[in-house]
């Protein structure tokens, strides 16, 4: 009788294979296990007493070798080597993305740029940082008022008006005098610093032929004022708070920051320490207003409250509104000295109930003449001129209109002209008719 093996037994370990051989037989009669001897290949049963004789065992699989585990040697040199190969790659790869991407967005805002000046002139693009920007022929230029009110003088020979100008792209602080017939530049004196820098520190202020200026160094200014040519500079200690002057004074008050007061003789060029001209106030604000003059006597009138008072001579207006109800803009003209009321008139020429209540804001009084603005609806604004001793009605006119923003910061006058200072810039207008004779500055938002 032939006996075969029982088998091998696989086990499977994960990745692993190990065969085992069979360690014993089996009686093919009656099942007992029979040990197993090497190299024996006859049997006989211990139970059954049955002889019989086995095949060959088979040789057990090798198992399989290990991976090996040796790594090469260490070599620095090898390994700077592809160190250095990598970072070369790298800087490389950075620069060429760099340059690409650097093309891209110039050529992008540029082409963007040309197509917002071709299509839409007068449109200034925003720079981005690094980049030019593309400003409108002749340059932008915003009129700022932060320096002080519009100052009219004789420049020259003929009326101008002198006053602080942001100019664009570099947003650079100047000193402009332009003139009031037709707005025209007639000279700058700059640049003073950006805005940003020098907004608080750049005042300006005229007396005979001089024209004094303060920048943010903090250094003073003196220049011709026919032509803006320079003749002397100070340095200060701190800067310039404010400056002013009065009517038949010799010399212009200074204040500074650190509470010192100067005062300047713009003709022998010198500069001390000293209390300003006796009724010059110096005040930060471009626009003080006196709600009762030194020895002017305002009249009571019913139904009327006066806000602000003009004064020229021995005329006066009482610039207010009605009160109480609703607050439509009036004036009311009376004699300084004695207070005696001369005239009250309603001062909008349309229907009262479409006027801002309280819209007459700033007035003036300047050859015989009463001027103050009023707003009608959320967009018009009008300039109206009385006969400061009759109370007749001169001329109402209405200014061009500025889309979105129309802020009216003051209102100037001579025998000549009227200077309306709005947003960013300044309207003139004829003082005997109101017909406009030009614009200083762009208008943030125009139409």
């Amino acid at each position: 009788m032939i006996m075969a093996w029982r088998g091998d037994v696989a086990l499977r370990r994960r990745d692993k294979v190990v065969v085992m051989a069979v360690k014993a037989l089996e009686c093919p009669k009656c099942g007992a296990s029979l040990a197993l001897v090497a190299g024996q290949q006859s049997y006989t049963c211990g139970y059954c007493r049955t002889h019989f004789t086995s095949t060959s065992a088979p040789a057990p699989a090798p198992a399989p070798a290990p991976p090996s585990q040796a790594r090469p040697a260490h070599d620095p040199a090898a390994a700077g080597r592809v160190v250095m190969r990598v970072l070369v790659t790298s800087m490389v790869m950075t620069a060429v993305i760099g340059i690409g991407v650097t093309m891209l967005i110039t050529r992008t805002q540029s082409d963007f740029a040309q197509v917002i000046a071709e299509s839409m002139p007068g449109v200034t693009m925003p720079a981005m940082p690094g980049m030019p920007v593309v400003p409108k022929a002749g340059g932008r230029s915003l009129w700022d008022d932060v320096g002080g009110a519009p100052l009219p003088a004789q420049v020259a020979g003929q009326a101008a008006v002198l006053g602080r100008i942001r100019a664009f792209p570099e947003d650079q602080l100047y000193i402009v005098a332009a003139r009031a017939a037709d707005a025209g530049t007639i000279y700058q004196v700059g640049p003073l610093g950006t805005y940003g820098d020098g907004y608080r520190a750049t005042h300006f202020a005229a007396l005979g032929e001089r024209l004094v200026v303060s920048d943010l160094r903090p250094t003073l200014r003196v220049v011709e004022l026919a032509s803006g040519k320079a003749l002397k500079e100070f340095p200060l200690s701190d800067r310039v708070e404010a400056m002013c002057t009065v009517e038949g004074a010799t010399e212009i008050g200074i204040a500074l920051v650190d509470e010192r007061r100067l005062r300047l003789d713009p003709v022998a060029l010198t500069l001390e320490d000293g209390a300003p001209p006796k009724g010059c106030v110096l005040d930060g604000s471009p626009f003080r207003r006196h709600k009762d003059p030194p020895g002017v006597k305002a009249p009571k009138v019913e139904g009327f409250r006066g806000e602000q008072i003009v004064v020229e001579g021995r005329l006066a207006v009482s610039n207010g509104h009605k009160d109480p109800g609703t607050a439509i803009p009036q004036a009311v003209g009376f004699d300084p000295k004695t207070g005696a009321q001369r005239w009250r008139e309603v001062i909008p020429s349309v229907a009262p109930a479409s006027v801002q209540e309280r819209s007459n804001e700033h007035a003036a009084l300047a050859g015989g003449r009463f001027f103050t603005i009023y707003k009608v609806g959320s967009e018009d604004t009008h300039v109206a001129a009385f006969d400061a001793e009759s109370g007749a009605r001169l001329w109402d006119h209405q200014l061009r209109p500025i889309f979105a923003v129309d802020k009216i910061s003051g209102v100037v006058a001579t025998k000549e002209h009227v200077f309306v200072v709005r947003t960013s810039s300044l309207d003139i207008l004829e003082a005997a008719t109101g017909a406009p004779r030009g614009t200083v500055g762009d208008d943030t938002y125009d139409r």
